[in-house]
């Protein structure tokens, strides 16, 4: 149930077409995701806030897909959630100060504990006009937001939206292939019902078994008798088997054609005939094995050795593939006729008249060698009407489309079923010319292509090219990969076109959608004035963009070299630069990092942010360093005068507290001496209440001297154990309300700031009081240990919360909870700039409701004489 706290309505007119709109996307409920995560994540970066969300707005709730800052919340109450507001238009929704608007007065985000004070958010709009949520960023601090700012948040959430318009579309491929993986399962059910039914045919085989040992006993006098039926053929021929085309037999008649003795059966033909090893009919022979199409040369010219003698002789040959009962090809047998003499004949005939006579009677002996082979050629042509048949069976089972067309007017001899899917026309167009069977191909280029192909005989390939076919009587525009490859018979005549088609509409559309998000993406970094860059890990060049070349001074259509750019870091930020840099190369560790830099043409100071992640492309398989920069001087500039305002007035306050603290000393004096209790008791809350303020403007003025550089540490040689009885003392005389118990200090000299380790120290124990009930126990330990001094204040509080541990040390930090505790969060904010500056380490050790242990770690040092 929605729980409306704006006072105002929130439900869109078009709220139930919105939701079905939100639904299609299939994202509500779902687990994380780090696509969503890393842009929420950079939100908080870019924007310098606490927490960035992506919401979508459902009926009565508004889930967060990414959560950046909120802890484990995974959702909210429509009339509850700022972001309610945001769908309610497509321009950003914006407050700088949520104490500041009527409609959120009575909101338990920004009255209750939480302090929302800043939002801005931007709806996530779907490609049909629908704001199914939004990208927010939100802080608990009031804010002014630049437009340039709301520009960047704008092109964050466009990216979003592709990211779900991506995930929507591989979400729907999942489903494709499930519906693949059911059809699958469907056919695995009927292949073991096969599996059954051939096992009863097996056994039904085996029973045949003795049958069929008698058929191969057939079968071997059936082959003796086809040897001895080649041996007495009065034609000569010759049988090749396997890749090698081993002569597996070969009659007398071929023998003596080929001027051979019988001890070439069993060796290689290209052994056996070295002659024939530049020669086409050793083309034509492999031809033959490989594709299983029988051929036939008249007045074939080839070498032959006869008595050492290589001679050119003319053969009518045939080729005939042999095949397995599979329909493997396993050899060829070649037919051969000697019809050199008639060959030579003919060339004689011109000017030789008067052979005329003895060449008739040739003729007339090859005449009757052709009848006596008649009955074979018949058989050889039934065997290529066989051979014909089964190549239009694999025609159809082809997975892509093709036609065959035949001469110049490209009449369509054959089509397989696929390429009439991929052109919608029926069988029909068989027998027709081309340009008759696609009459909406007039005007493109695909008849003129054809034509040259058959002119030049050259291949044509065009890969993901545009047409404009028929589909159900309207023209539309589709994309195709095509082939057109030229037809040619035994004499290298082209007689017709083989064309090859596969529709690739889709993944070209496909294509054209990444695209889109891919230049999206650009405009929003380009939109947003962010620079980025790209380092080789190996070779350190670096390819810059245009913005980032700007931020550093450089004109875009200079060089901006790597070495260059560290030149224009200012000095004191350059080696933490440089270092951060290469921990990213070496250890891939995430680059987060600010600093100034002055620009090499106009000598501007800037300071900018930097983020940035080591990556491998697949592409070359190299590691590339990439990242961005966004210029933050004006965001420095800001702070700066807040500090140099945080200054001033730390100091003209310090001035008069002096002087109060002062006057209350010499009244408690005077209590004391009338002994007035009451006015003792009163005396002693106002100290402690100036003590306080003194307190909190000397950390405000710390603060800014550590940004100015100011507080320096000055290390000396001192006896710990000195320090932590001083520590003991002050905290035996100041604190009552707890008992802090010291443990035993070991003896040694500590090279540090005493003055600063003491601070700390007190910080710890403070803070643990503050925080502890009344009477509990803290303790103070401390112990060496691999030259480090290691030093522990244990306190019996209410312990910190997991999400709360990370921020504990930064600046203006203060944990949420039930109890109003004054501070303004800069204490542990010194205590950790302290111990960094010393080189140290320090953490917090907690479980929430089990108390908390506060630690920092110093290096020994060397001590000096």
């Amino acid at each position: 149930m929605i729980e409306n706290t704006f006072g105002m309505n929130i439900i869109p007119d078009n709220d139930s077409e919105r939701l079905l709109a939100l639904k299609r996307y299939r994202i509500l409920d779902s687990p994380s995701e780090a696509s969503f995560d890393n842009i929420a994540r950079l939100c908080t970066q870019i924007f310098n806030v606490p927490i960035s969300l992506v919401s979508l707005v459902d009926a009565e709730r508004v889930f967060f897909k990414a959560n950046v800052g909120m802890g484990k919340a995974k959702e909210a109450n429509r009339g509850k959630s700022l972001c309610a507001l945001a769908v309610l238009t497509p321009e950003p929704t914006i407050f700088e100060d949520a104490l500041k608007e009527p409609c959120l007065i009575a909101n338990p985000n920004v009255a209750g504990e939480f302090g929302l004070r800043f939002y801005a958010g931007v709806p996530l709009i779907t490609h049909d006009g629908f704001l199914i949520g939004t990208l927010c960023i939100i802080d608990q601090h009031p804010r002014k937001f630049s437009k340039q700012e709301e520009t960047i948040l704008k092109g964050m959430a466009v990216s979003v939206m592709d990211q779900l318009e991506l995930r929507l579309a591989a979400l729907e491929e999942i489903g494709k292939h499930q519906q693949v993986n059911d059809e699958l399962l469907q056919h695995r059910e009927e292949m073991q019902s096969i599996n059954e039914e051939l096992t009863v045919i097996n056994e039904e085989l085996n029973e045949s078994r003795e049958y069929l040992q008698l058929l191969n006993e057939s079968l071997t006098k059936s082959e003796d008798r086809f040897r001895e039926l080649i041996a007495q053929a009065p034609v000569a021929i010759s049988i090749y088997n396997g890749p090698e085309l081993i002569i597996e037999q070969a009659n007398a008649f071929m023998l003596d054609m080929l001027g051979r003795t019988a001890e070439i059966i069993g060796k290689p033909l290209l052994i056996a005939r070295p002659e024939l090893i530049a020669h086409p009919y050793l083309k034509v022979i492999r031809h033959v094995l490989e594709s299983g199409e029988d051929h036939i040369g008249l007045g074939v010219k080839a070498p032959v050795i006869s008595q050492g003698v290589v001679t050119e002789r003319y053969f009518d040959v045939t080729y005939k593939a042999l095949k397995d009962k599979s329909g493997q090809v396993t050899g060829v047998i070649v037919v051969g006729t000697d019809v050199s003499e008639k060959i030579a004949s003919r060339l004689r005939e011109t000017e030789m008249n008067e052979e005329l006579a003895v060449i008739n009677e040739e003729l007339t002996a090859s005449n009757e060698d052709l009848i006596s082979s008649q009955d074979y050629l018949i058989e050889v042509n039934a065997n290529l009407n066989r051979s014909e048949s089964r190549f239009r069976g694999i025609l159809q089972q082809a997975t892509a489309g093709i036609m065959v067309c035949n001469g110049r007017s490209m009449v369509i001899e054959s089509v397989n079923d696929m390429m009439l899917g991929i052109i919608s026309k029926s069988a029909d167009i068989v027998q027709k010319r081309f340009a008759d069977a696609m009459p909406e191909l007039e005007g493109q280029p695909f008849l003129r292509l054809l034509d040259e192909v058959y002119t030049t005989g050259i291949t044509q390939v065009f890969n993901e090219t545009k047409a404009i076919v028929d589909r159900n009587g309207h023209l539309v525009e589709g994309y195709f990969n095509i082939s057109y490859q030229a037809i040619k018979d035994e004499n290298e005549i082209i007689t017709g076109i083989l064309i090859v088609a596969t529709d690739v509409t889709q993944q070209v559309y496909s294509k054209k959608e990444v695209q889109k998000a891919e230049d999206m993406l650009r405009f929003s970094v380009e939109a947003a004035k962010i620079g980025t860059f790209v380092i080789n890990q190996a070779t350190r060049v670096m390819v810059a963009s245009p913005r980032l070349k700007e931020i550093f001074g450089y004109y875009p259509e200079e060089e901006m070299p790597y070495d260059a750019a560290v030149v224009q870091i200012s000095e004191e930020h350059r080696e933490r630069v440089e270092a951060a840099v290469e921990a990213a190369f070496a250890n891939g560790e995430d680059y987060f990092i600010e600093h100034s830099l002055t620009g090499f043409h106009d000598q501007k100071l800037r300071w900018v942010r930097a983020v940035g992640k080591l990556n491998q492309y697949t592409a070359d398989g190299e590691l590339y360093f990439s990242g961005a920069i966004i210029d933050i001087t004006e965001q420095k500039q800001d702070e700066q005068r807040k500090n140099d305002f945080i200054s001033m007035v730390s100091h003209e306050l310090k001035t008069p507290l002096t002087s109060l603290k002062g006057y209350l000393q010499i009244l408690e004096q005077k209590a004391k001496k009338a002994q007035e209790n009451t006015a003792i008791l009163m005396h002693d809350k106002a100290n402690s209440q100036v003590k306080k303020m003194i307190t909190m403007i000397n950390g405000f003025l710390n603060v800014s001297r550590l940004d100015s550089g100011k507080i320096h540490i000055e290390k000396r040689n001192f006896e710990i154990s000195s320090l932590f009885k001083e520590a003991d003392e002050e905290a035996h005389s100041t604190i009552f309300s707890h008992q802090v118990i010291f443990s035993e200090t070991q003896s040694a000299i500590l090279n540090a700031d005493r003055d600063k380790v003491g601070q700390v120290i007190h910080n710890f124990i403070s803070n643990a009081v503050k925080y502890s009930p009344d009477g509990s126990l803290v303790l103070v330990s401390s112990k060496i240990t691999d030259g480090e001094l290691l030093v522990e204040v244990k306190d019996q509080g209410r312990g910190i919360k997991p999400q709360d541990k990370d921020k504990l040390f930064n600046r203006f930090y203060r944990v949420v909870n039930d109890d109003i505790i004054s501070g303004f969060g800069i204490g542990l904010y010194l205590c950790a700039e302290i111990i960094e500056r010393h080189q140290g380490k320090i953490g917090v050790e907690s479980e929430f409701g089990k108390g908390s242990t506060f630690w920092f770690s110093l290096p020994m040092g060397t001590v000096s004489a």
